[in-house]
């Protein structure tokens, strides 16, 4: 999410952390933490939400209007989570999609400083390249959907275009 969205905007104090040790999936992930982080951009709104920390303790509350947005489509035929069983994480691109888990699996990070993923991402061909950079690009088809393919810059790039056409067939069928 963070290549994605620094693809139409800038991020400044975002902080390394570890996913919890008690994750069912991939414990002790490096990730990064929003909390205290900025986001500025012309083009996207970003309201991060960060619930719970790694240990479990309340971190942040979702404003009103988030959570009214979280509990609409955190359920049948949206998402495939069940009472006490949130739909994590969660985003909404626009009003128009929303995703209820992580978009690649964890585990490919799992035992990875962050300096070695960083050191990944170098390698085109490398599992964690692939998985982070193809998950930023669907997101970024998402965004540029929902904001009318702003910027140029991003939006007009032949792999977001064929992404957009996968995701207006895929909505189309969804109607």
């Amino acid at each position: 999410m963070i290549l994605a969205l620094s693809r139409f905007g800038t991020f400044s104090g975002l902080k390394e952390m570890s996913s919890s040790s008690t994750d069912q999936v991939a414990p002790n992930t490096s990730t990064f933490t929003f909390v205290d982080s900025n986001y500025t951009s012309q083009w996207v709104d970003f309201m991060p939400v960060e619930t719970e920390d790694q240990n479990g303790n309340q971190l942040q509350a979702p404003s009103a209007p988030v959570e009214q947005i979280f509990t609409t489509y955190d359920q049948q035929p949206y998402s495939s989570s069940t009472a006490g069983n949130p739909g994590l994480p969660f985003l909404d691109i626009g009003g128009s999609y929303v995703l209820f888990q992580t978009s690649f699996d964890p585990a490919i990070l799992q035992g990875l400083s962050w300096k070695q993923i960083a050191m990944d991402l170098a390698n085109a061909t490398s599992p964690v390249t692939l998985a982070i950079v193809g998950n930023a690009n669907f997101l970024s088809g998402a965004i540029c959907l929902a904001d009318s393919n702003q910027p140029s810059s991003v939006c007009a790039s032949s792999t977001i275009q064929g992404i957009e056409t996968v995701l207006t067939a895929q909505s189309a069928v969804g109607s």
